[in-house]
């Protein structure tokens, strides 16, 4: 597979979703996934992800999966906490808006999905590197790079 598929879930504009998630995608290089963006079950603000590089073609999956769950429209994001693994940890910042939680967790989730391309079954994921991708993200939203 090498096309993406997005699919909204949301009530956030679909046309601009698939454009954010699409540019997203591009600057990091991904392709071959299909990502679902859907709200988050908790109602605490948060931002979540995850990715999964397997498939069920019984479910209609057609290639590796990225979830990106959104807080829903009435509430605040909440600031992106980066994981803690191993004593590296990347920075928390502010998000604005949902483009910019969405483009944020997108591009985290695809830096895995590059890992486990590359990584050809040696180490493991470096959340370091999925949490800078993340920041990276928000930064080229705010520049226009992804827009």
């Amino acid at each position: 597979m090498t096309g993406i598929t997005i699919r909204n879930a949301t009530d956030y504009d679909t046309k601009e979703v698939r454009r954010l998630a699409r540019r997203t995608l591009r600057v990091f290089e991904v392709t071959g996934v299909e990502v679902t963006v859907n709200y988050t079950r908790k109602r605490d603000g948060h931002v979540r992800g995850w990715y999964r590089n397997y498939w069920y073609p019984k479910r209609g999956e057609k290639g590796p999966q990225i979830r990106a769950s959104l807080p829903r429209p009435e509430e605040t994001i909440q600031p992106y906490t980066p994981y803690r693994r191993k004593g590296e940890m990347g920075k928390k910042f502010d998000m604005t808006d949902w483009r910019e939680a969405l483009v944020a967790i997108v591009a985290h989730e695809a830096t895995h999905h590059k890992q486990g391309c590359r990584r050809n079954g040696k180490g493991g994921f470096r959340e370091l590197d999925c949490d800078l991708a993340a920041y990276r993200a928000v930064i080229y939203y705010r520049e226009g790079t992804i827009a």
